[in-house]
């Protein structure tokens, strides 16, 4: 079995300040479903990341994936320092991998997902490839579950 080093979350944590799982709720919106660390962002942050985290438009009528990055400005209320950075960053990135899938259990017959990783840095190319792997594989994997791709992220 393996391991944990002790210095590893903090050292995967100047890399990826949260993961989140973000949904389209057909009566709230968009909102995150799932986070961790849980108080990386404040609401403010996650309520900007839950809406920037869906396409401005989507085919309707298919299931698809769609792989994209923003930039977002930090909640100048609380810096990140409170969240146990070493530095603070005025701006973060947001890389999602969406899906839109089928589900007649729905009320408009899809769920619509997004994976997501916040970091400070913009090196798409690297964010991209790894949203979409672990996007990828969290999706399709029948039950991979949350802090499983959290335990992966740390190494």
């Amino acid at each position: 079995m393996l391991k944990q080093s002790p210095g590893s979350t903090k050292k995967a944590y100047r890399w990826i300040k949260a993961v989140c799982i973000a949904k389209f709720d057909h009566e709230i919106g968009m909102i995150i479903e799932n986070m961790a660390p849980t108080k990386a962002l404040t609401g403010r942050e996650a309520s900007t990341v839950a809406m920037l985290s869906f396409p401005e438009s989507n085919c309707s009528e298919n299931e698809w994936e769609h792989t994209f990055f923003y930039r977002f400005r930090r909640d100048s209320s609380v810096g990140l320092l409170d969240s146990g950075a070493e530095e603070e960053d005025e701006y973060l990135f947001g890389y999602v991998y969406y899906i839109q899938r089928k589900d007649e259990s729905q009320p408009r017959g899809y769920v619509q997902k997004s994976f997501v990783i916040i970091t400070p840095f913009y090196f798409s190319c690297f964010y991209v490839s790894l949203v979409q792997l672990i996007g990828r594989t969290y999706f399709n994997t029948v039950k991979i579950g949350f802090l499983r791709v959290l335990f992966f992220l740390t190494y």
